[in-house]
């Protein structure tokens, strides 16, 4: 899912009765600053698109003034005649719009014309309508605000050396990025950072820079900048932004703009060093390249960099001007349109011939799927991936055997102590009787869920807040001093008493209702109360069955953790019959699969069969049994068991409780004699590998000889976890989780993520502190650890997919993931002097990389449909070392950074020497030959990983780029800005911004077919056939073999297979791509390469394979008629088509009321009620202008949820206005209407159309139904209608079915005469 744009939303103030029209209202849509066609226009300040091409893709038309649009390999010149020809021609255009809404240019914030033609400035909403209407703006957007998304980077990346590229091209580091000019777009820059030194010999700018060095406006001049031969160029756009924590100059507090600049250009071999730690000599990827800032983005209050879009556009629009090769645009940008102000921009530099990078985004552990921005296929998407810096660490806990005692003075105080070991926060807990053990066991896998049963326990009981719950127990007659206690201190909300009076009295009962909301769950007998419980569940898939005899409570015991970490139930029954209560809850359950625990003395074969078992877990005795039990859970020397508990054989009471923790944490119990381990129990143990042992009870249940037994399983006492750190070691020392710190006057949720001032001083002191991952930045968390007096830090992430980061932090650290964070927890809590050893950095296991980033957002995109593959190519972006402010860094100059931000600026540095080495060739040729060449493996052949698992191309796109590869390439799939429009047209937002006649000269195209370096099919239908045409880019030219890698389950075919490209000349080939027995909806990866002489030139193809290709809508005509139309199904099998309509529109003739022109103050001149059934397959609301009056009228048409949040809308100009949902939700809609274009008072008259098909009536079939279809083998459908009245708009929908659900559909929409 994508991370969306801060919205505004606005609603309907009131609702309508049902079949009334209603008064105009103010009805206003969630704002989208991508899309100016599905907004709604509040005051603020916007960015305004005009229709003309900018300066850099004019190409003639106006009359006496010439193409402007360089040729290709050339750059932009702003300077000649035709080019001041044409600006002013601009500057008249933009004036002229500003004049038509009350406007002149002195209202404008900023002005663009080289590669945005436009402007910005403050409107009111009429305003904003008024300019969407105007045939000479193409697009109006709201104002956003976007934020910031080497050490050895160079070495790393194959750039120095004797076979470096920077000898091997270049002839050495000195010349490498020499003449070329890189635009960074960021917080500016720190000019005293040796980074940004002037280049030896103080070379000139190139002939055609023209830039300027604009000092800044601080008062103080030692807060403006200076340039040098290094830096050519420094602009700052304080306009629209929060300037009053930042320079007032393009000086960088944040730092951000620093290291970006200094990772793509920063200068060879500078001395680094962080905190006082010499570090080396770091360089840039481009270190003799000319660098030119643009200090849009700026410091924030929270520390942050951030700048509104109108800013930035305009740094765009002046990099390009100024003359720069390359940009970088380590910014925010949207995941779901590539038509934004900046995107366009973009476009336009592109086309210009300036190579664009922009960072892919750091959501992909949050938002996750579809959270890579910039979509456009005309810019750069980089990833971040890990590199080769030898931070590796470990962290060793513990110096003896991992086993501990849970155990209290009695049965009730060991409850109390098992009840401790549980996570903070717990909601509910268990109370049972210590007198017997049916009751307790038979709540245990509930407890281990936190169930807490409804009231009558007449619905499927729920857990609150998700906790597990503890099962404390109780006297009779009386509670324990030691459950008092434990209820004290958990302070639960629930309380579930398990079992009647005759186990817990109802005055113990009325007790315990100071401590939380009781509810009992009681049966006649045990049988009746683990049936009871078990109902509790609802319907479940299996369930557990094991003797409720007193004499062979083991069973059930260890049966408990088992279904506990299953969620699922575990029922008692006698040994020799299925007690009726038995019976009733199976039935209850939904008949689950029944799996019986224990051996035939315990549970009969009579009473096995009569439950309709389906298996038995048994050993020869009760503790082979539980070892059987054991082994269900899956763990092994590959995958060990975090812990194993252990109870004892011969009496139940320390062991009641110790089976709902084992199934909370999702590992087994296993049983014991009293005074020793059992052979099978022993064996048992070492085949599950645990990584710790918990002893449940005291020496009298299991003495010292079990655990002296236990002990010896494990070979090494100490327990050692991997990690990243940068900097020394400590320890061993005494180790403490922050959640056991908490400072008097801070919180537990405080002192969990170490937040400033958190930490009790007494309890920090000399002690390593565990720290969770999250709120504040990673380095203030050690700043935290270090100011109350620890010595050292463990960061714990709280999943697998956070990165792990090498920071220069306060005290020795050492990062860990999601799971060893919470073993080193879990170890912490349960060892009663735990302790810890960090190794210095370099110290731990050997790195495996690249790894992509957690943080790295991923594809599939979604401003394409997954038609185009984003993100484009990953490069290096965790604990990169570069320039930084020392205002914001804590005095350092430099520092280690990590995010897509680090990532796309190693790609800007080398398009800069790749564009060095070949001037004549295009930006998209310069992408084109790093994503054919890169690298999608890592250090062990093996594919990158993301997560600890096997990544995609939609994490890493084509792989790591590999820059000395990409110097061979012999092909390259080129594109141009009439492809890039055409793409933009095929996914319907071109479209968006005025550009429908642009699409209507280029003709239908499918996204897939766009001329790019990878492949991307977001919905293959059962077949598919794309196109590409690759051009010669050694001047050799040569032949060339496919070898395609087809996606499994996908058949690919490539026509023809062998190429032969002349020097100089392209090649066009096909690649056919039939769905076989690939699984619908999940996405399957391939790749094409060509061989030949040179490099491979390889393509990663993506597929997400759907049931059916079918077309989204067929159109007819005649009260009787038919259409044909074909589809392709991605399955074999039997296709049936339902029919749903043909329905006649349900038609209100209106009066609407204009509140004045321009759409007046709100957009809901007349609204009308619409309520959507159950069961409806489309809703369609339309007007039509020939049917209303007066004549040329502009209506615009809204659809709203009940609640009036716009849900879709149709506002283009004229009146022939239609808004359609396929399977909308039921409940009650609003459709409103604004008379755009009347003056206040006029009455426009005519019908509203609603259409609202659900059951098939009876005018409408299709046939063949039903049919056999092969996967990706296409067939002809006929949908014929009969019967229709005359003068009528029908509508209908086609379903497909593949024997169930639907799993597409076609809309058909029938007009009669």
């Amino acid at each position: 899912m994508h991370q969306p744009s801060a919205r505004r939303r606005t609603r309907l103030l009131a609702l309508a009765g049902a079949g009334a029209v209603i008064a105009p209202l103010a009805l206003v849509a969630p704002s989208a600053w991508a899309n100016p066609d599905l907004t709604v226009n509040e005051d603020g300040t916007y960015i305004v698109m005009l229709a003309d091409s900018s300066l850099a893709a004019y190409d003639g038309g106006v009359q006496g003034i010439p193409a402007t649009k360089p040729a290709e390999g050339e750059k932009l010149s702003t300077t000649t005649a035709a080019a001041e020809d044409y600006t002013a021609y601009l500057d008249r255009q933009q004036n002229a719009v500003l004049d038509s809404v009350g406007l002149d240019r002195a209202d404008a914030v900023y002005t663009y014309s080289t590669a945005f033609n436009g402007f910005t400035a403050d409107l009111t909403g009429s305003q904003v309508s008024a300019l969407r209407k105007d045939p000479k703006v193409a697009a109006v957007w709201e104002n956003e605000v976007r934020y910031t998304d080497t050490i050895t980077t160079p070495d790393y990346l194959g750039l120095t050396g004797d076979d470096g590229v920077w000898n091997t091209q270049f002839g050495g580091d000195a010349n490498a990025g020499s003449g070329i000019v890189v635009g960074i777009i960021d917080t500016g820059f720190w000019p005293e950072n040796p980074s940004f030194a002037a280049l030896p010999g103080d070379p000139e700018p190139p002939a055609d820079w023209n830039g300027e060095c604009v000092e800044g406006d601080s008062a103080d001049p030692a807060d403006n900048v200076t340039c040098n031969s290094k830096v050519i160029g420094a602009r700052f756009y304080p306009d629209t932004n929060d300037t009053s924590f930042d320079f007032e100059s393009p000086r960088d507090t944040n730092g951000h703009g620093s290291h970006v600049g200094g990772t793509s250009a920063g200068n060879v071999d500078v001395p680094m060093e962080i905190n006082g730690v010499e570090l080396g000599e770091g360089s840039g990827m481009a270190p003799a390249a000319h660098l030119a800032f643009y200090k849009a983005l700026w410091q924030t209050e929270d520390g942050n960099g951030s700048g509104t879009s109108a800013g930035l556009v305009a740094a765009i629009d002046d990099a390009v001007a100024d003359g720069v090769d390359v940009i970088n645009y380590s910014v925010s940008g949207s995941s779901d349109y590539v038509v934004t102000a900046d995107e366009l921009a973009f476009l336009d530099a592109a086309n210009a011939g300036v190579f664009v990078s922009t960072s892919a985004g750091n959501s992909g552990d949050t938002v996750g799927e579809s959270s890579v921005a910039h979509n456009s296929p005309w810019t750069m998407t980089v990833a971040a991936s890990t590199h080769d810096r030898t931070n590796s660490a470990e962290v060793e806990l513990g110096g003896g055997a991992p086993v501990t005692r849970i155990s209290g003075t009695n049965r009730y105080d060991t409850a109390a102590q098992i009840a401790a070991a549980y996570p903070e926060g717990v909601d509910t807990v268990y109370i049972a009787t210590g007198n017997q053990f049916a009751d307790a066991l038979s709540g245990a896998a509930a407890a281990s869920q936190g169930l807490v049963p409804a009231n009558g326990l007449d619905q499927p009981a729920v857990a609150p807040d998700g906790s597990p719950a503890p099962v404390l127990l109780t006297k009779v007659d009386e509670i324990p001093s030691a459950t008092m206690e434990a209820l004290e201190s958990i302070d639960p909300d629930n309380i579930v008493v398990l079992g009647g009076e005759v186990a817990v009295s109802d005055d113990v009962e009325d007790a315990l209702g100071d401590y939380g909301t009781v509810t009992r769950v009681a049966g006649a007998n045990r049988y009746e109360t683990a049936a009871l419980v078990a109902e509790q569940y609802g319907e479940v898939d299996h369930v557990y069955v094991a003797t409720g005899q007193d004499e062979a409570f083991p069973d059930a015991l260890s049966g408990s953790a088992l279904a506990g970490s299953e969620g699922v139930p575990v029922l008692l029954t006698k040994s020799d019959m299925v007690p009726g209560a038995v019976s009733d809850a199976l039935e209850a359950m939904g008949d689950p699969e029944v799996h019986v625990i224990g051996g035939s003395a315990a549970v009969s074969e009579d009473v096995f069969e009569d439950l309709g078992g389906s298996e038995r877990l048994s050993g020869t005795d009760r503790y082979g049994t539980s070892v059987a039990v054991a082994e269900q859970f899956g763990y092994d020397a590959d995958n060990p068991a975090p812990v194993v508990h252990t109870a004892t054989g011969r009496d139940y009471p320390d062991a009641l409780a110790g089976s709902a923790l084992a199934g909370f944490q999702g590992v087994p119990v296993v049983l014991s004699r009293p005074d020793g381990l059992p052979n099978v129990v022993r064996d048992g143990m070492v085949a599950l590998a645990p990584e710790s042992a918990v002893i449940l009870g005291g020496e009298g249940a299991l003495n010292d000889d079990v655990r002296t037994e236990i002990e010896a399983l494990f070979e090494d006492s100490s327990q050692t976890y991997p990690g990243i750190s940068s900097g020394m070691g400590v320890g061993p020392a005494p180790l403490v989780n922050s959640v056991d710190i908490v400072a008097a006057d801070s919180t537990v949720a405080d002192a969990e993520l170490c937040l400033p001032g958190s930490l009790d001083a007494a309890g920090a002191a000399d002690n390593i502190v565990i720290c969770t991952r999250g709120t504040n930045a990673r380095v203030e968390k050690s700043e935290t650890v270090a100011e109350a007096g620890g010595i050292g830090m463990v960061l714990a992430n709280n999943n697998n997919e956070e990165s792990l980061n090498g920071d220069f932090h306060s005290v020795p650290t050492i990062h860990v993931d999601g799971t060893t964070g919470d073993a080193i927890k879990a170890y912490e809590a349960s060892d009663p002097n735990p302790t810890a050893t960090i190794s210095a950095t370099g110290e731990g296991p050997e790195l495996t990389y690249p790894e992509m980033a957690g943080f790295s957002s991923y594809g599939p995109a979604s401003a394409g449909g997954g038609d185009l593959l984003k993100p484009d190519i990953t490069a290096p972006g965790v604990d990169v070392i570069a320039a930084v402010s020392p205002a914001g860094n804590g005095g350092n100059n430099f520092d280690s950074y990590s995010g897509t931000s680090m990532s796309a600026p190693h790609i800007a540095g080398l398009a800069a020497l790749m564009m060095q080495d070949n001037p004549e060739w295009s930006p998209m040729a310069v992408k084109s030959s790093m994503m054919t060449t890169a690298d999608p493996t890592n250090s062990e052949g093996e594919l990158i990983n993301y997560a600890g698992a096997p990544a995609s191309p939609l994490h890493y796109g084509s792989g790591e780029v590999e820059p000395g590869a990409a110097y061979g390439t012999p092909l390259v799939y080129d594109s141009d800005v009439i492809d890039w429009i055409g793409y933009a047209c095929s996914i319907g937002q071109w479209q968006l911004i005025g550009g429908a006649a642009d699409c209507a000269d280029l003709g239908e195209s499918d996204p897939s077919d766009l001329n790019y370096p990878s492949i991307a099919i977001g919905d293959l239908g059962g077949t598919q056939t794309i196109t590409r045409t690759v051009t010669d880019a050694s001047g050799e030219g040569g032949t060339f073999t496919a070898e395609v890698e087809a996606p499994p389950g996908i058949d690919a075919v490539v026509e023809p297979s062998t190429i032969t490209v002349e020097p100089g000349g392209t090649a066009t080939f096909e690649v056919t791509f039939t769905t076989t027995d690939a699984e619908l909806g999940e996405w399957t990866f391939g790749s094409l390469t060509w061989t030949g002489p040179g490099e491979d030139v390889r393509s990663p193809i993506a597929i997400n394979p759907v049931a059916m290709g079918a077309p989204a809508e067929i159109r007819g005509e005649g009260t009787e008629g038919s259409e044909t139309f074909e589809v392709t199904p991605g399955f074999s099998g039997e296709l049936t088509s339902v029919v749903h309509g043909l329905m006649a529109s349900d038609v209100t003739d209106l009066d609407v009321t204009s509140d004045g022109p321009a759409g007046g103050d709100g957009i809901a001149d007349a609204v009308v009620p619409v309520t959507v059934p159950e069961g409806t397959s489309a809703i369609r609301v339309e007007v039509v202008e020939s049917e209303w009056t007066p004549d040329g009228l502009d209506l615009d048409l809204y659809l709203a949820d009940s609640e009036g949040n716009v849900v879709g809308q149709s506002a283009a100009g004229g009146s022939d206005e239609s808004v359609t949902t396929v399977a909308p939700a039921p409940g009650d809609y609003l459709v409103a209407i604004d008379f755009w274009s009347g003056a206040e008072g006029e009455v426009a008259s005519g019908p509203l159309h609603v259409f609202m098909p659900s059951a098939d009536e009876g005018n409408m079939t299709v046939t063949p139904s039903p049919v056999a279809v092969t996967a990706g083998v296409p067939l002809d459908l006929t949908a014929a209608w009969t019967g229709l009245d005359a003068a009528t708009r029908y509508l209908g929908v086609i379903g497909y079915s593949t024997g169930g659900e639907e799993v597409a559909s076609t809309l058909v929409s029938v007009n009669t005469p």
